[in-house]
């Protein structure tokens, strides 16, 4: 209700309000986890040491990595997804654009492009990435005493929590 009117689409307005909500949310969790031991957040990897030369190799690894997932993974995961939908449930499955993404499309402003932009590569990524791997794999570190199952199953939990109705119930 905060944000109503603001953007003029309010499949916008939510999106703001949701990404805004998990940002704040996460900025008050690591503010409550620092707020006793500063260091404690270097198990999240919020470091300032070093944090250019972990930004270049990021950025490095992301452009090496950007062609085989466009080219090769997302083929064969959309392959794989059909296969599954028909052998299984002999149903055809369908697949659907983002919402933000049909909201640029459709309503294609400088301010929405702008806000998508904003909401897709800066917001969701950096509060998924302090929920899933800081807080969650890290708890489920220290649970099964194993980092590879730790990742495993908050790689699963972070997938099914990405799910839609759209896409669990494919279209036939």
């Amino acid at each position: 209700w905060l944000l109503r009117g603001i953007v003029g689409s309010q499949n916008l307005e939510l999106a703001l309000a949701g990404a805004l909500a998990e940002l704040f949310t996460c900025l008050l969790i690591l503010g409550l986890l620092s707020w006793q031991e500063p260091n404690r957040l270097s198990c999240f990897g919020l470091d300032l040491r070093g944090l250019t030369r972990h930004l270049g190799w990021g950025l490095i690894t992301a452009l090496a990595v950007w062609p085989m997932a466009t080219y090769l993974l997302l083929p064969v995961s959309l392959w794989t997804v059909k296969f599954l939908s028909r052998w299984l449930w002999n149903l055809t499955y369908t697949p659907q654009p983002h919402i933000l993404l049909r909201e640029m499309t459709e309503a294609a402003t400088a301010a929405n492009l702008w806000l998508v932009i904003i909401l897709a590569v800066v917001i969701a990524p950096l509060t998924e990435e302090i929920l899933f791997r800081g807080l969650l794999q890290g708890a489920l570190a220290r649970i099964f005493r194993s980092c590879w199952t730790a990742i495993v199953v908050s790689a699963a939990i972070f997938s099914i929590s990405h799910l839609t109705g759209r896409q669990t119930v494919p279209a036939g």
